[in-house]
């Protein structure tokens, strides 16, 4: 005759709606291109969109991490490519560089001042995004190098090591007496 349904058991069924919509709105992973976006509930994970989009973040978080001096790994292998990839880019960078300080710069008194600079300043506009990166990987494979040999102390490490001392709570007050009526 009639059929019965059960309702699956979901965190948010027994919470009252305002509280349901606040903590959807403070979880980050119903946030676009956050982590665990993409494979939510009912969800497949292998939405294009929302894979470019958690590309992205975690691209962006690399290149923040990566200019804030915060990259962080103890892996050799990882210190092994930031190394190479560090080396790689600025020798990459490094002959149009030169080529542009031997070749370039003598023509400042036969050549217009304008047209000569013109040329460094295009090849440093060119050259600047593979240098900045290569001299943020160098940094950062120092840093963590001299964190792992125990000479440069994590700032993180210290967080973590010497918590900040924290207060006592002052004993919260009744709202309403007991012995009052």
């Amino acid at each position: 005759m009639g059929t019965t349904h059960q309702i699956p058991n979901h965190p948010y069924l027994s919470m009252s709606k305002n509280h349901q919509q606040s903590s959807q709105k403070t979880d980050p992973s119903n946030l676009p291109g956050w982590p665990g976006y993409r494979t939510r509930s009912n969800r497949s994970g292998l939405d294009p969109v929302d894979s470019y989009r958690e590309q992205a973040f975690l691209e962006g978080m690399f290149i923040r991490k990566l200019f804030t001096l915060q990259l962080r790994t103890r892996n050799r292998f990882y210190l092994f490519l930031m190394l190479l990839f560090g080396l790689g880019l600025l020798a990459l960078a490094l002959p149009f560089i030169f080529y542009a300080l031997t070749d370039l710069l003598p023509y400042v008194k036969t050549v217009s001042v304008m047209n000569a600079m013109s040329g460094v300043i295009g090849l440093t506009l060119m050259l600047g995004i593979p240098l900045a990166f290569g001299i943020g990987l160098l940094v950062n494979f120092a840093i963590n190098l001299s964190i792992i040999n125990g000479t440069h102390s994590d700032s993180e490490q210290q967080k973590e090591n010497h918590p900040k001392k924290q207060k006592k709570p002052k004993k919260k007050l009744p709202k309403h007496r007991k012995d009052y009526k």
